[in-house]
């Protein structure tokens, strides 16, 4: 669930993609952008959606069968 900003980036350093504290310079250095090292919430996530209550679920399960089918 990414309602908030810092979501994605304590999602990062809790599942250890990077050293804690660390994952706000990654994002600062363009490494979680699309094009790269390690792309985190492409879409925006929920905020980038007005975080639609009551669908935000949906729009979840959208962005993973968008980037399953490629």
């Amino acid at each position: 669930h990414d309602a908030t900003a810092i979501g994605e980036l304590l999602s990062i350093e809790s599942l250890g993609l990077c050293e804690p504290g660390a994952s706000g310079e990654m994002a600062e250095r363009g490494e979680t952008t699309l094009g790269g090292r390690l792309p985190v919430n492409p879409s925006g996530g929920l905020e980038s959606k007005g975080h639609p209550i009551g669908a935000t679920g949906l729009g979840q399960i959208f962005e993973l069968v968008e980037q399953l089918r490629g």
